[in-house]
Parts: C-alpha cells; sequence; structure tokens
C-alpha cells in the first residue's frame, strides 16, 4: 500500500472509526520514522515473508 493509496478516499478514517484526528496525525507520521508499512508474503508451504515497504509500496528490504 503506498501513501497516496492510503490518503485517498476514506480508507484510512473509515479503518479508525471516523477518527478525524486521528487520521491526521497517521497521516503526518506517514513520513517520518513513526510508521513502517509491512507486506506479509504468505506461501504456498505456509512459511511467512515479511518485506519493509516504501512510500510507494516498493519492496525495500525485509522486516524487520
Amino acid at each position: 500500500m503506498s501513501d497516496k493509496w492510503i490518503e485517498d478516499n476514506d480508507r484510512l478514517l473509515d479503518a479508525v472509526n471516523g477518527d478525524k484526528k486521528l487520521e491526521d496525525e497517521i497521516i503526518k507520521s506517514l513520513g517520518t520514522d513513526k510508521v513502517e508499512k509491512v507486506l506479509f508474503n504468505i506461501n504456498g508451504d505456509g512459511t511467512i515473508q515479511t518485506f519493509r515497504l516504501d512510500k510507494d509500496a516498493n519492496r525495500i528490504g525485509p522486516w524487520p
């Protein structure tokens, strides 16, 4: 999920049950080290791989 995808529409506002203040705090935090975006990939054999994502949702390395 890119920052744009998170901010578009009301996805985030819906996710925080309409709490506009919390939504604003999260959006403000996206460009800082306070928020990490992580992709969880579940393989066919059940193993899980985790990857850290950048603001454009590109994999930038393993997580943690």
